[in-house]
């Protein structure tokens, strides 16, 4: 996986060059989930969104932003998004998996995890990520990593606030 991994990450950067809220997409017509994921970023200080398309039970990566203002640090977080696209979770597997499963996922430190609690824990802790928190959407599930622990008190917070941003209702 890890040569995978890394070939993924160069493409990766090779689209993100030189882009100020680059939106890596599979389907051009995202940008109304591009949005949410970097409103929600912006809002409660997360380092990168990312939306998991739900495939007959199985989420994949559709899409992802990076909220990082500093150049390495963007690289790292899209070396995360890079790994995690070669990911696919099934229910209760990772945090989008647990999500898709039971509604919501949330981790204060993934860092204090194995991989199998957390299969990207690698380059999760390459990218310096603490904080990662998934919510079931309607079409699959947005999640959000943190390179802060956020406290577990801020939990339902957060969470709700997600989900109000990608209802049906809501147009961010």
């Amino acid at each position: 996986m890890a040569g995978m991994c890394k070939r993924a990450a160069n493409e990766y950067l090779k689209l993100v060059e030189n882009t100020p809220h680059p939106f890596y997409s599979y389907d051009i017509a995202s940008s109304q989930i591009a949005r949410r994921l970097l409103h929600i970023c912006k809002s409660k200080s997360f380092h990168a969104g990312l939306f998991w398309q739900n495939n007959q039970g199985v989420v994949t990566l559709a899409g992802a932003i990076v909220n990082d203002p500093s150049d390495d640090a963007q690289v790292r977080m899209w070396s995360f998004v890079a790994a995690s696209s070669v990911c696919t979770f099934e229910p209760l597997r990772g945090s989008p998996g647990r999500a898709l499963a039971k509604g919501s996922d949330w981790m204060s430190d993934v860092q204090a995890l194995d991989e199998t609690s957390f299969p990207r824990i690698s380059v999760a802790t390459a990218a310096g990520l603490h904080t990662s928190c998934a919510v079931s959407v309607h079409g699959g599930v947005a999640e959000f990593v943190s390179k802060t622990c956020l406290p577990d008190e801020s939990q339902r917070d957060v969470l709700d606030f997600i989900s109000q941003h990608f209802s049906s209702q809501h147009t961010s």
